[in-house]
């Protein structure tokens, strides 16, 4: 996922972003085994939460872990080009 980035640096952070959604929904969806956990982890800390809202968590939680790794990526990637 950070290696797909390397080519579109130019497109600026959004397209980072995008790239991160992208990859979070693809590995909530391909990967059941760490979807379970999670799904049974938020449950544990939110029993008063619904299935869906449950889901809804877990989805973001994906989407922005993936996304801060793409920020750090562009950020690291956009310094070394400056030089700092």
């Amino acid at each position: 996922m950070l290696i797909l980035a390397g080519p579109f640096y130019c497109e600026g952070l959004s397209f980072a972003q995008f790239l991160g959604r992208a990859a979070a929904l693809t590995l909530y969806c391909l990967i059941p085994i760490r979807k379970k956990v999670v799904l049974k982890n938020i449950s544990l800390s939110f029993p008063e939460k619904s299935k869906k809202e449950v889901g809804f968590i877990a989805k973001n939680t994906y989407k922005e872990f993936i996304k801060t790794l793409m920020n750090m990526f562009f950020i690291s990637k956009k310094r070394y080009r400056e030089g700092v």
